[in-house]
């Protein structure tokens, strides 16, 4: 008798590579939130932030951010020496606060007409060209009229509070 018939077949005796357990499940949702994270970025990108917007376009959306109670993102498209008199935390906690006493909600925003101007001293940012926005919000059957003065910064239309607003989330919310 040979020896290689008398060769007996065993399993393999060495332990399977060790797996992370759920690795596979963990990994696509990953990839899912990536996923959603990248498409809500760009739709707000599309929503307010092109360089192509008008100062009206951005400032419409403004509104519709408050109106939606999306104070977060509403304050991201604040000029920046605006942001640093108001956190985000406390615009959100002041937005959140003022539904108790007036729903942020308007039914239609309207932008009727864009100017431009300057201002000398422009409260906490000093001088500065900018675009005057009128805008017309409709909130059940009255309407609301407002000017906004929206400053280019870095190639992207951002909005400001005026004086007496300031002053008041400097002391508290408005």
């Amino acid at each position: 008798m040979s020896s290689r018939s008398a060769q007996t077949t065993r399993p393999d005796t060495e332990p399977p590579a060790r797996r992370w357990p759920g690795g596979r499940w963990l990994l696509l949702g990953g990839t899912a939130a990536l996923a959603l994270l990248i498409a809500v970025g760009a739709a707000v990108y599309l929503l307010v932030l092109r360089d192509d917007d008008s100062a009206g376009d951005v400032d419409k959306a403004r509104y519709e951010l408050l109106s939606d109670s999306r104070y977060a993102e509403a304050w991201a498209l604040l000029h920046p020496s605006h942001q640093a008199v108001v956190s985000e935390e406390a615009f959100v906690r002041c937005g959140v606060e003022s539904e108790t006493r007036n729903s942020p909600l308007v039914d239609a925003v309207e932008v009727l007409k864009e100017t431009e101007g300057h201002d000398d001293d422009m409260y906490g940012i000093g001088p500065v060209d900018y675009t005057l926005v009128e805008i017309r919000l409709l909130r059940g059957s009255d309407y609301i009229y407002t000017n906004d003065q929206m400053i280019k910064v870095n190639g992207t239309w951002r909005w400001t509070m005026s004086q007496p607003v300031i002053d008041a989330f400097q002391v508290g919310c408005p």
